[in-house]
């Protein structure tokens, strides 16, 4: 092993740009193999305190994430409230007319379009005069008491 002595050890330092207050041990000896384990193991600590924090940190946000779920959780209305959505036209062909939507059973899910087949008619709305509407234009989903308008 190489060793090097006193001011001479602090000059290695420098030259590497390596502050001299690392040096732990003795200032009369230390070895490079020391001194380079010396500075492996501040980078170790570092890191270590790096990514505590940051560890800190994500349960924080995971946390909060959990509140702001649960509180969603409690303001939505039950599964068995039943939801009524009506749509009124305001332009085209059918202008004025209005159309209720009411779940009737497990199937939440309602059509909108021009077409003119059972679907569009017993479950959902059918705007068939007016050509600005597309066949199958878009759906309305009802869950967890609230509507989705879904473009198709």
């Amino acid at each position: 092993m190489t060793t090097i002595k006193g001011k001479k050890a602090l000059e290695e330092a420098n030259k590497q740009k390596i502050s001299s207050n690392i040096i732990t041990q003795d200032e009369n000896e230390i070895t490079v193999e020391q001194y380079l384990e010396q500075q492996c193991d501040l980078i170790i600590r570092s890191f270590q305190d790096h990514t505590s924090l940051l560890i800190t940190k994500l349960r924080q946000q995971y946390a909060e994430g959990v509140k702001s779920i649960n509180l969603l959780a409690e303001n939505t209305i039950p599964q068995n409230t039943k939801i009524c959505v009506i749509l009124k036209c305001i332009a085209g062909s059918h202008i004025g007319q209005r159309f209720r939507l009411e779940s009737v059973d497990e199937d939440n899910v309602f059509k909108i379009g021009r077409s003119t087949g059972r679907l569009f008619k017993e479950k959902g709305v059918s705007i068939y005069k007016d050509k600005e509407v597309s066949t199958t234009h878009a759906k309305i989903e009802l869950r967890n008491g609230q509507a989705f308008l879904i473009d198709m």
